[in-house]
């Protein structure tokens, strides 16, 4: 269990800094068209919705680690 959040806080910071890039990197004046904008938004919004379900991930594994203590 302990491994299991190491890996999944080591996932959760290297999509942070994927997200920071990501950032940096958005230029949204040099497209196409306006299809190409919206897969670039949902791009965006689909590494921000992985980073969500990580942390909520996390935090649940995080109380199941604290509850199981709790009982031993």
């Amino acid at each position: 269990m302990q491994q299991q959040l190491k890996d999944l806080d080591k996932e959760i910071e290297n999509t942070e800094h994927r997200a920071n890039i990501c950032d940096g990197e958005c230029d949204f004046g040099a497209l196409d068209s306006v299809d190409k904008l919206i897969g670039r938004v949902q791009a965006v919004k689909d590494k921000l919705s992985l980073k969500s379900t990580l942390v909520k991930i996390k935090r649940k594994s995080q109380i199941m680690v604290v509850k199981s203590r709790r009982k031993g």
